[in-house]
This record gives C-alpha cells, structure tokens and sequence, in this order.
C-alpha cells in the first residue's frame, strides 16, 4: 500500500466533505445539484492528481459520474428522510446507497479500473461511513462533521480500490 497516497485520498474526501456541507442548501435543484457535482469533481481530480487516472471518454465519464453521484444523493436522501428505521440505523443504509451510486458511477468514469473491485470497495467505503456517522449522531447531536466522515472514508476506499486493481493488473500481465 502507497499510504502517502492514500492520505491524498482521505484529504481530498475531507476537503470535498467540507465543501459540499458548504453548497447544501435547502433549494431543490442544489439540494442535490450541489454536493453531487462537489463530490464528482474531487473523485476526479484526486484520481487525475494522485493515481494518473484520466476519465474514460473525456464528456462521458465526469458526467456518468456526476450523474450516479447525483441519483445516489437524491435516493439516500429520500430514503433518510422516509426512513420509518430505528434511531440513526438508516444512516448505514443511506452510506450503501451512497457508495454503490459511486461505485457505478466510477465503473464508467475510469475504464482502466475494474468494476467489481470499484464497486466493492465503494459499497463497503459508503456503508463504513454511515455506521461512523450513526455513531457520531448517536454521540452528539451535530450533524456538520457526517459529510466529511463519509466522503473522507469514501475517498480512502477509492484509493484502496485504485491500488488493490493496479497490483492486480500488474500481477496479471
């Protein structure tokens, strides 16, 4: 494991957590729109910047990715706010969602990553960062720090996935 460059990755979730809490607003269109295309941008400039990764289809790719990261925000969101669960256990269910709409989103944007690797690793990045963030809840009553909890923690899954399928590759061929 390159853990400089997996701190990079976990740095660039927190900054992108950050900066989305900071375009959340209550309007419809950046309700979504908003933490979406912050989210989309920093995966792709943290993959571009620390592992070399370029978008597959220059147009393609960052919009696929905007796209599912948009659904995936719209779904988590719905379902958080319908959530008849118990305390904070949706939040788990939320961070699935979540980390499998990047993972799709991803499968697309960078073709030189495997897909099963991507998504396993994003689906299991969301769902750690929604078991932390129910814990945060459960521990206090802020809800700032969960955006960055959760993209910090799905940014570290993505790079595990970037190095875990380039030790693959290389070991393949």
């Amino acid at each position: 494991m390159n853990y400089p460059d997996l701190g990079k990755y976990l740095l660039s979730g927190v900054v992108s957590g950050l900066l989305c809490r900071f375009t959340y607003y209550d309007e419809a269109p950046w309700l979504i729109v908003g933490p979406a295309l912050v989210l989309a941008a920093m995966i792709l400039m943290a993959g571009r910047f620390v592992s070399g990764i370029n978008p597959w289809k220059n147009l393609f790719g960052p919009l696929s990715l905007f796209l599912c990261c948009a659904l995936g925000w719209f779904l988590a969101f719905e379902h958080g706010v319908n959530s008849i669960r118990g305390p904070n256990i949706w939040l788990v269910e939320c961070g699935f969602i979540g980390g499998l709409s990047v993972g799709i989103g991803l499968s697309f944007a960078w073709r030189q990553i495997t897909a099963w690797v991507i998504l396993v690793h994003t689906t299991a990045a969301g769902v750690l960062g929604g078991s932390i963030g129910m814990l945060w809840e459960r521990i206090t009553d802020l809800d700032f720090p969960l955006f960055v909890f959760w993209q910090g923690i799905l940014l570290l899954g993505i790079g595990i996935a970037v190095q875990v399928d380039s030790k693959r590759q290389s070991a393949k061929g």
